[in-house]
């Protein structure tokens, strides 16, 4: 049997992780990945504890069957794991089995650097995965005996998902991080209370589920939902000084609708946003405005309709499954009514010309 060893801090696991390892078992025609994930990691200070980042690999790997989670070295307890040591274990335990070590190419350039590299390259076939921004270390590759992996190269890391940079895990991965307050949840709480948190994640699950049943992309709208709100809370004289200096054109317009224009340039500034698409649909969610992208008509629905709304939304949710842009229209006219019964503004130009240009 043929066994791939993949070691890592896991923090979090995320869909490059998973591409080099299905990309290895393919190309050596392995029977087996084994996710080893690491108590800690020798080169990264600040992982979160083991059982979270143990939760988010089952999550993600729950429903690959030849993808294993090894807990040898979290099982050792020891105050540094080898990575010698655990392919001895593994030689141990399967002495039949063909073994493999999976790196990458960063990982590469300092192998030589490793505890009994030399013993590591003598029990186990090390194969090195590609990764942008790295070359291969030429002496290294031929010293240790390295195979070269050859796939796409995927600069996705977990730093990026821990910062919001992007969200390129699986859904069940970033629902345990929003669920559980990991990574970037603490930095939505210095802008939000749980209230409001709660919504803006109730938001971002329905424009997911909307996006993905439209067969558009359900991690911009996930994005977009997370944040379109993040504004909400911000102190009115920060408001007031954001507003003046950075949308002057829109200072004008009735207070409420302010946090729209201000939770861009957060999403932008304190969390690095750069997609103009989710901006754009932060920017004009309260709103709506003529001519919206399919991810803005998404938003503005789902911020209307989220379950824990106080009213029975149930029959808008499903058009907008169905058809988002039949279901836009839905809410849109449903809120229109709303907002006219309470005598709340409609005559402010964007929300006049979403009106206009599409309940004709």
């Amino acid at each position: 049997m043929k066994r791939i060893l993949l070691g890592g801090s896991f923090d979090p696991i995320h869909d490059g992780h998973f591409l080099m390892a299905q990309t290895a078992r393919e190309q050596l025609q392995a029977d087996i990945v084994e996710f080893v994930l690491a108590p800690r990691s020798r080169w990264k200070e600040g992982a979160i504890d083991v059982v979270e980042r143990l939760a988010m690999l089952n999550a993600y790997l729950h429903d690959v069957p030849w993808a294993k989670i090894c807990l040898y070295e979290v099982e050792q307890n020891a105050s540094i794991n080898y990575t010698v040591e655990t392919i001895r274990h593994f030689r141990q335990t399967y002495p039949e089995d063909t073994l493999y070590l999976l790196i990458g190419a960063d990982q590469l350039d300092k192998f030589e650097l490793w505890h009994d590299a030399e013993e590591i390259a003598r029990l186990a076939h090390v194969i090195c995965y590609r990764r942008p921004g790295y070359g291969l270390h030429e002496q290294n590759l031929k010293h240790f005996n390295v195979e070269v992996i050859e796939g796409h190269e995927s600069n996705i890391s977990s730093s990026a998902i821990r910062g919001l940079f992007n969200l390129d895990t699986k859904e069940e991965v970033i629902d345990y991080i929003v669920d559980h307050h990991l990574y970037f949840m603490h930095k939505i709480s210095n802008f939000l209370s749980e209230k409001r948190i709660k919504h803006s994640v109730q938001v971002a699950k329905l424009a997911r589920r909307i996006a993905i049943a439209n067969h558009l992309d359900g991690k911009k709208a996930f994005l977009s939902g997370l944040l379109h709100d993040i504004a909400k809370e911000v102190p009115d004289d920060n408001r007031e000084f954001i507003m003046g200096t950075h949308y002057p054109q829109y200072h004008h317009l009735y207070k409420w609708l302010h946090h729209q224009f201000v939770g861009e340039f957060l999403a932008r500034t304190s969390f690095n946003v750069a997609q103009e698409d989710v901006l754009d649909a932060i920017k004009w969610h309260a709103t709506g405005k003529e001519d919206m992208s399919w991810l803005a008509k998404i938003i503005y629905a789902a911020d209307k309709i989220e379950p824990t709304r106080k009213y029975d939304s149930q029959e808008m949710i499903d058009l907008c499954l169905k058809d988002y842009e039949q279901g836009f229209l839905k809410v849109l006219s449903e809120n229109k009514k709303f907002l006219e019964s309470k005598s709340f503004d409609t005559n402010n130009p964007f929300t006049k010309a979403c009106f206009d240009f599409y309940l004709k």
